[in-house]
């Protein structure tokens, strides 16, 4: 019978333990994500971007990380005008990872380089469809700490950019 107590106590300890580190993670998410569809010619530039800007929240008592986001893209159409399928700007930058503080808020982006011709591609787009999705990796384990698909698409060229 002391058996059958010690080993509910110990199964009690690890599903405490276990539920307390996955609220901990459902607290580490993705705030506000934009992506611009940039298309600029002019005397000083002639080029096409997927310019994505993202926040992520760190709404825990203690530091996060390391962690790298992942820039998934999901169409195929998209895919050939970025001529890739996923960006992790911080494994081409050699980087282990990045950490938020407590109660922190880290705000970023990323600049794609398009094929020419991505102000038609945006006006083909369903931006109800899934189409790129942000995911934040332990870079050690690969595991997705907490994702987020993108709906905010804007236009961007040289009539629409004033300063």
């Amino acid at each position: 019978m002391l058996n059958k107590i010690i080993i509910v106590l110990i199964s009690l300890l690890v599903l405490i333990g276990c539920s307390k580190d996955r609220n901990d993670r459902e607290r580490i998410l993705f705030g506000d994500a934009s992506v611009n569809f940039v298309s600029l010619n002019d005397e000083y530039f002639d080029e096409d971007l997927l310019s994505i800007e993202y926040r992520i929240i760190n709404q825990t008592k203690e530091s996060t990380g390391p962690f790298h986001v992942n820039v998934v893209i999901h169409d195929k159409i998209l895919q050939d005008y970025l001529g890739l399928e996923q960006y992790t700007s911080y494994e081409k930058m050699g980087h282990d990872g990045m950490e938020i503080g407590a109660g922190d808020v880290f705000q970023s982006g990323e600049n794609l380089h398009a094929t020419k011709g991505i102000g038609e591609l945006y006006r083909s787009l369903n931006p109800e469809h899934q189409l790129i999705e942000l995911q934040m990796v332990n870079p050690k384990t690969e595991e997705v700490i907490a994702s987020k698909w993108i709906h905010n698409f804007l236009y961007v060229d040289e009539t629409t950019a004033k300063p």
